[in-house]
């Protein structure tokens, strides 16, 4: 008897689909599968029920995926192949980090952290004593051009220093 055609109205046909526990049993989706053509109406009006029950799930059904490739639940389509020669990059990273750090080649972030807030804390008090030394001095110059030199001597004096400092200081940790 499944060989013999079944034509159903849109209602009947939405109650045949809800009978069968599929999907769609509305005359409202009934007309949108139609108007969609994913199943088509008869030249008298009606609709073949098992042509259009296998049209549907044609339409409805999760595309497959190609071999070797997964579809997560999110949508998205993942190579295995691709993902995993990912991963084993991913790992090769991660080692070769991990050498270098316990070969001495890697500095942790908070040490370097440390050190510039060193650094900039030492700048920062070279160059605010500047003025502490030169008031005296800048008052008594009633030229600008001495003024600006100066200035230009004592902030070069004050960076020279500040850099066989830090030399002094960072060369004497790397050994």
């Amino acid at each position: 008897m499944a060989d013999e055609k079944l034509f159903l109205s849109v209602t009947d046909y939405a109650a045949h689909r809800r009978a069968r526990g599929l999907r769609g049993c509305s005359r409202k989706a009934v007309y949108a599968a139609l108007s969609k053509d994913w199943i088509v109406r008869e030249s008298d009006g009606l609709i073949e029920a098992h042509a259009a029950d296998r049209a549907w799930a044609a339409h409805t059904q999760a595309p497959s995926e190609p071999e070797g490739h997964v579809r997560m639940p999110n949508g998205d389509v993942l190579d295995m192949k691709q993902e995993r020669a990912l991963k084993i990059h991913q790992e090769r990273i991660k080692l070769e980090l991990q050498n270098k750090k316990t070969r001495g080649e890697l500095i942790e972030r908070d040490l370097v952290c440390a050190h510039w807030a060193d650094v900039a804390t030492t700048i920062r008090e070279q160059i605010l004593a500047i003025p502490d030394r030169l008031a005296a001095q800048v008052v008594a110059i009633d030229n600008g051009h001495a003024a600006r030199e100066l200035l230009k001597v004592e902030l070069s004096h004050a960076l020279t220093r500040l850099a066989d400092d830090l030399d002094e200081k960072y060369s004497a940790t790397d050994g």
